[in-house]
């Protein structure tokens, strides 16, 4: 009975070993292969379509637009009716010369060019709107693509620890039955480890399936009901907006070169200037410029202040002819008025004062924005270097030593030359290790998601009226 229960554990190994060997097939970017090639471009696609965010800012931006046109045009004439002179003691129209019946228009005039500044200003906001649409839907992207990355990770690795798990239930069975035989080394302690094990793995199953859980009540936010989406099947590929400036991605190594000191270095012909160059193109620091171009008119608006401003007007007196019938000429009276800023440049200084304070600080925001987004394609630089270092660590190195440790020790219990405990510990190694090769091949992408997201221009996005989305693809 003993010898059949050490054959069925050869057995089960056999079979684990051809299970894992495919799912980490499956797993590693030697052999990955898109079948949702299209999928993630869809979910993004419907999420910044479906975005309430768009649909709001949409008819803010056309509100502004018709304000643009309101603030354009003068404003209106005024107008005047009104019965002068006329004698209370008769309330006789024709008795006194001086009594007329009033008609007078009259129209302020802008100070310098305020009314065109005005309109520009409305204009210039509505800019600023517009370059958000971009900011919003590049964030949208980043956000989908991270959540939907963070799905797929949890679902291996529960898809790992379920292919284990029926090993861990055998082996366990198998100890027992070695442990009531006194047959084996096997102790009563090695069945309590092996039970403590897999209460670890059926925790970390729950805690893996509540990440997978939130990840999908995140996703959503943007997507409504997801029973239509299938869900990721394998590892999702993020194709590069700017490749040219991603750091060294190399997937397949034959050799030791990728180690070397130098390939993990910032690449020198990259300099800050060349990466400010793409970076003024993002729509954060589109919206930026635009925003200083907005705080410049309206500082020249309020410069307008010191012009003065011009008023006309015109009235028209009619007069009743004399009560023994001698006609009477009618009145025309034509005036200017002058609005002159003399006693208020306190005021008018503060306004510009206030204005140009306003562009100073949006200056320092581009600059900090743009140092912001150096250091993080520095940080970005160095971490893929390092992951696929580990990458490459893992899957030449350190997988394949756990799978044949684990297979010696394997061997040494069979022969009953090695404790129980061992077996069980190689194998929760060689799990972990699997299970981080997945966590290091799905960060790797994340970290393309980041890079893009940094690079991001609003040419990748078609935004019309209907609200399109990302012409990138993934």
């Amino acid at each position: 009975m003993y010898l059949a229960k050490r054959l069925s554990i050869q057995l089960l190994v056999l079979i684990s070993v051809v299970t894992q060997q495919t799912t980490a097939q499956s797993l590693s970017n030697k052999s990955l292969e898109v079948s949702e090639k299209h999928l993630l471009t869809d979910l993004i696609t419907e999420a910044i379509s479906r975005d309430e965010w768009m649909d709001a800012n949409q008819l803010f931006v056309s509100s502004i637009q018709a304000e643009s046109i309101k603030s354009g045009e003068l404003a209106s004439p005024k107008l005047s009716l009104g019965l002068a002179n006329m004698p209370i003691d008769s309330l006789d129209f024709n008795q006194e010369a001086m009594t007329q019946l009033k008609f007078s228009v009259s129209q302020m005039l802008p100070r310098g060019d305020s009314l065109s500044l005005k309109k520009e200003t409305w204009q210039q906001k509505g800019q600023v709107a517009l370059v958000q649409q971009y900011q919003r839907a590049a964030q949208i992207e980043r956000d989908v693509s991270l959540t939907w990355l963070a799905i797929f990770e949890a679902k291996q690795s529960i898809a790992l620890i379920e292919a284990n798990r029926g090993l861990f239930e055998q082996l366990l069975e198998v100890s027992q039955a070695s442990y009531s035989s006194a047959l084996g080394r096997t102790s009563q302690g090695d069945i309590i480890k092996a039970e403590l094990e897999l209460i670890r793995l059926e925790d970390r199953l729950a805690s893996l399936a509540l990440i997978k859980q939130a990840k999908y009540a995140q996703l959503s936010y943007w997507l409504g009901d997801l029973e239509s989406w299938p869900e990721p099947s394998s590892l999702p590929q993020v194709n590069l907006k700017q490749a040219r400036f991603y750091p060294a991605d190399p997937v397949h190594f034959d050799d030791k070169s990728y180690l070397d000191e130098k390939d993990q270095t910032p690449n020198p012909a990259i300099t800050d200037q060349t990466l400010s160059k793409q970076f003024v193109q993002h729509p954060n620091l589109i919206e930026l410029d635009e925003k200083a171009q907005l705080a410049q008119v309206s500082m020249s608006l309020a410069k307008q202040a010191y012009q003065p401003q011009w008023g006309l007007n015109a009235s028209y007196g009619y007069r009743d002819d004399a009560e023994n019938g001698m006609s009477r000429s009618d009145f025309l009276s034509l005036g200017v008025t002058l609005d002159m800023p003399i006693f208020s440049k306190t005021a008018q200084d503060a306004g510009v004062k206030s204005k140009q304070l306003a562009l100073n600080a949006i200056a320092f925001e581009q600059t900090l924005a743009l140092k912001q987004m150096l250091a993080k394609y520095r940080v970005i630089q160095s971490k893929v270097a390092k992951l696929n270092q580990r990458h490459h660590l893992y899957q030449s190195s350190l997988i394949p030593q756990l799978k044949q440790q684990e297979d010696i020790l394997l061997a040494a219990y069979k022969s009953n030359e090695g404790p129980f405990s061992d077996v069980i510990k190689a194998r929760i190694e060689s799990l972990n290790a699997k299970i981080q090769a997945l966590v290091i091949s799905v960060a790797l992408q994340k970290q393309k998601v980041e890079f893009n997201y940094l690079f991001a221009t609003s040419n990748d996005f078609a935004l019309g009226a209907d609200l399109v989305a990302p012409m990138s693809s993934y």
